[in-house]
């Protein structure tokens, strides 16, 4: 009847003497679910003869989650609350890794403390100077594009420095799409990214701060 993982002594709580001779489960080792699960068990099993201490009484006991004084809840945003900021990253002389990095946490939202993973808290991202994007070792020869036409024999290959020249937005785009959510969620926050091969963007209206990468 005494299980090995709790002590049980006699403790008394009033006048009453039948109620002071009920034993007490107290915690032995540092097992707190394992114990609150056996401590349960035990007064559901023998109401008459096991009483729980109220300090060690499991939270799930209906008095004190309506009291609400150890429940604790975890924000959600709500997408009508987010307030959203306009940021300007000048891709001059910056390795492309390091910038979409940053651009897709800012897009995501994550440098904020109401991040909520299911939700859209991020910002918008101007990229400017894209044509002037760096990328390291012979990653302008070596790295490749694919795309396919669906059709056999369809397969389209391009090299960095070829997408660089031809089209430098693409190049920022597919990096920052691909360290952003595969979901719905993704989808939507692709259109949050405005990149822009020169130093001009057509945003001054939306009054946009300019940001230094920390890379």
């Amino acid at each position: 009847m005494y299980n090995s993982h709790c002590v049980f002594f006699m403790a008394s709580h009033g006048p009453d003497e039948e109620y002071a001779k009920r034993p007490v489960a107290r915690r032995a080792f540092s097992f707190p679910k394992m114990e609150t699960q056996k401590r349960t068990i035990a007064a559901i099993a023998f109401p008459d003869r096991y009483a729980i201490d109220e300090a060690y009484r499991p939270i799930t006991d209906k008095s004190r989650i309506e009291g609400g004084s150890n429940m604790r809840t975890t924000y959600m945003a709500k997408t009508n609350e987010v307030e959203r900021k306009w940021h300007v990253i000048d891709a001059e002389g910056k390795t492309l890794g390091r910038l979409a990095t940053e651009a897709a946490s800012l897009i995501r939202g994550k440098h904020k403390p109401e991040f909520t993973p299911h939700v859209d808290t991020g910002d918008f991202v101007i990229v400017i100077n894209a044509e002037k994007i760096v990328l390291t070792g012979k990653k302008l020869q070596q790295k490749k594009y694919y795309t396919h036409s669906h059709y056999p024999g369809g397969l389209k290959t391009t090299t960095a420095g070829d997408m660089i020249a031809k089209k430098p937005a693409r190049i920022i785009e597919l990096a920052v799409y691909g360290m952003l959510p595969k979901n719905k969620l993704g989808h939507q926050l692709q259109t949050k990214l405005k990149v822009y091969a020169g130093a001009e963007h057509p945003h001054q209206a939306q009054q946009p701060e300019v940001y230094e990468l920390r890379g």
